[in-house]
């Protein structure tokens, strides 16, 4: 029979691939398509922003990033202090209150 209609269960099966009828669409695994050294590069590249990123929180680089992102969140009608200012801020602001940013 070449005009017979699909039974109920070859649907559902379709429906869930194209994610209709409330049915979960099914998703490829990340670098499904990739070849081995595709594979490679990008868990370097993950490797290495990683790295940059707990380095440059450790060793406190991020500290102005995070104040224009809160002054932006915040404050939109204040413009931020420019990247020299903050840093002469905060070490004025270390100089009169020592070891507030220690647990001792």
């Amino acid at each position: 029979m070449t005009g017979a209609a699909p039974r109920a269960d070859e649907d559902r099966d379709e429906d869930r691939v194209r994610g209709r009828r409330g049915a979960p669409a099914r998703r490829r695994r990340r670098g499904a398509g990739m070849t081995g050294a595709g594979r490679a590069a990008s868990w370097a590249a993950r490797l290495w922003r990683g790295a940059v990123w707990y380095l440059r929180e450790l060793s406190g680089e991020a500290r102005y990033d995070h104040y224009v992102e809160r002054m932006r969140r915040e404050h939109p009608d204040r413009t931020p202090l420019g990247e020299r200012e903050f840093l002469r801020e905060r070490e004025r602001h270390e100089r009169e209150h020592p070891n507030t940013s220690c647990c001792c």
